[in-house]
């Protein structure tokens, strides 16, 4: 089981139907999304391990949306080819061999939105993922950033950006030792004397892969565009997350 925090007003809003909350509740555990507790704003949801569409409010919406009959069968995705390139590099692909990618356009975040799209990677990264180690996800503002992209192993003491949830600049050996969540994660790149990075081609850094992304492109309620991508050691299971 997996817990999702969902706001009760959001999820009603996505759903586009005025149900009792008794209603929502019986259908909430029909669908695999069963209520563990809640308080007068939220929903702690208790999902089943075979259910990763079910980890943001907005897939919990799609389910309930053919329980109550607003919108059945499966949903069609409008695709194309973005255009935009990543090059990935032997010395990055030694270390994680596997990525995939998608670029979003026009999107309209609120924060709401952002929170729910945070915590979606963060739990498909602690289960699909494997606390990261089979999958770990990276969001991007694109328009921060200057495509294409290059996937490449970097000098761990040389190379450095300004992480999430910092203010200063680290080198990646920094990261791993002395930030919090390079700490929690440092075990995933033991042995490595380089580390792998997405670099844009301005030069700007946008991860230390799979362990945390820069400041430089966070997502916020001003992003419009998005970056997604995904690294790992298993393609199957990358393109499952990515969906």
């Amino acid at each position: 089981m997996v817990t999702v925090t969902v706001k009760k007003q959001y999820l009603k809003r996505l759903l586009v139907k005025k149900v009792s909350d008794s209603d929502l509740e019986e259908a909430l555990s029909q669908v695999k999304a069963g209520v563990d507790s809640q308080t007068e704003d939220e929903y702690s949801l208790e999902v089943t391990g075979d259910r990763p569409d079910l980890l943001s409010a907005e897939g919990i919406a799609r389910a309930l949306k053919g329980r109550f009959g607003v919108e059945k069968g499966v949903p069609h995705g409008f695709f194309k080819p973005s255009g935009v390139t990543v090059h990935a590099e032997d010395s990055a692909t030694k270390i994680r061999p596997f990525g995939v990618g998608a670029i979003i356009k026009n999107a309209k975040l609120s924060a709401d939105d952002v929170a729910d799209l945070f915590q979606i990677q963060e739990k498909l990264d602690l289960t699909h993922g494997r606390k990261r180690k089979k999958v770990s996800i990276g969001l991007y503002d694109l328009r921060s950033l200057k495509p294409p992209f290059y996937y490449r192993a970097a000098d761990a003491d040389k190379t450095a950006f300004v992480p999430l949830k910092s203010d200063r600049k680290m080198t990646l050996s920094q990261i791993l030792r002395d930030h919090p969540t390079g700490i929690e994660n440092a075990h995933l790149l033991a042995g490595h004397k380089q580390y792998p990075v997405l670099v844009d081609s301005a030069g700007e850094i946008l991860s230390l892969v799979p362990v945390i992304n820069g400041v430089s492109s966070a997502v916020t309620e001003k992003t419009t565009d998005l970056f997604i991508d995904h690294t790992g050691n298993d393609l199957s299971a990358l393109n499952t997350s990515l969906n």
